[in-house]
């Protein structure tokens, strides 16, 4: 087989959206150098950092179904433009020898978008799929699966597409592969109780990072601002202690949650919980 080529895309429409793709870029750039970095858009003034800039067919929110359909690429890695890339996840695309598209859960499945269906009632045990982050291969299934869902998505009034995407998987011929966490890291509050037993984060994907652009908040535009210096020190412990990564074997990484007077004391109160209960067998 000739070799396929592999690369990663970002959609956005807008100005604000755009510059956040280009932020998002320079994140991707620094932790893969030499990718090929494509990005969509209906504007025409961005260049920097991307390979390609590809105008949109049609403008409008959440253009990432289009940009996956038309990808250049033999496999693509999509991510959203609110995501700060901290670490190499180019190993996803050596999971497409296998399966046709991959993608995390989301983090928030107890909250009101995720209870949302579109067209049918989906079993909990196959949840939401997060959009933020999707790899897929070029084939005659994912081409079908990623227009229908932008037609879908036009067509419908749901405002998410996570509904419809869960759906269209549930129900397409596509082999999918589940992405762990760290591939899609939503929730911070989580990363306070890993270790050096748990992979660092390798693509932190927030909402805050756009929130300037409809409100007065202050825009945030490194992941240290994002994530807060004390989490920001320790996914610098994490990465260094991750073995997948080439981390340092042996590194001990404590937890946060277990950092500080009240984190010894809820310690201190869960092994005397837990000897008390060994006692009473």
């Amino acid at each position: 087989m000739p070799e396929q080529t592999c690369g990663f895309v970002f959609a956005a429409s807008g100005a604000g959206f755009s510059d956040l793709a280009a932020q998002a870029a320079h994140s991707l750039r620094a932790t893969h150098p030499g990718a090929q970095i494509d990005l969509f858009t209906d504007q025409t003034d961005v260049s920097d950092p991307f390979d390609r800039v590809v105008a949109l067919e049609q403008s409008g929110r959440r253009p990432k179904f289009e940009s996956l359909s038309r990808s250049r690429f033999d496999r693509t890695i999509y991510l959203d433009v609110d995501v700060f890339v901290l670490a190499d996840i180019s190993d996803v695309f050596g999971i497409l020898d296998r399966f046709d598209i991959a993608a995390a859960h989301d983090q928030h499945l107890n909250n009101g978008h995720c209870a949302q269906f579109w067209r049918m009632p989906m079993p909990a045990a196959f949840p939401h799929l997060n959009s933020g982050v999707i790899a897929t291969k070029r084939g005659p299934v994912t081409d079908k699966l990623f227009r229908d869902c932008d037609q879908a998505y036009r067509d419908s009034e749901l405002g998410i597409d996570q509904p419809i995407f869960r759906e269209l998987v549930y129900l397409s011929e596509a082999r999918l592969a589940v992405l762990p966490a760290q591939y899609n890291t939503m929730n911070l509050q989580l990363v306070e109780a890993y270790d050096h037993d748990q992979p660092a984060p390798r693509v932190m994907h927030m909402s805050l990072l756009h929130r300037h652009l409809n409100t007065d908040l202050p825009r945030v535009s490194t992941p240290r601002q994002a994530a807060g210096p004390q989490m920001w020190a320790q996914i610098q412990r994490l990465l260094q202690a991750d073995r997948a990564l080439g981390g340092t074997p042996g590194f001990r990484v404590t937890r946060l949650c277990d950092r500080g007077v009240t984190g010894q004391l809820r310690r201190f109160w869960l092994n005397l919980s837990t000897d008390f209960v060994r006692r009473r067998r």
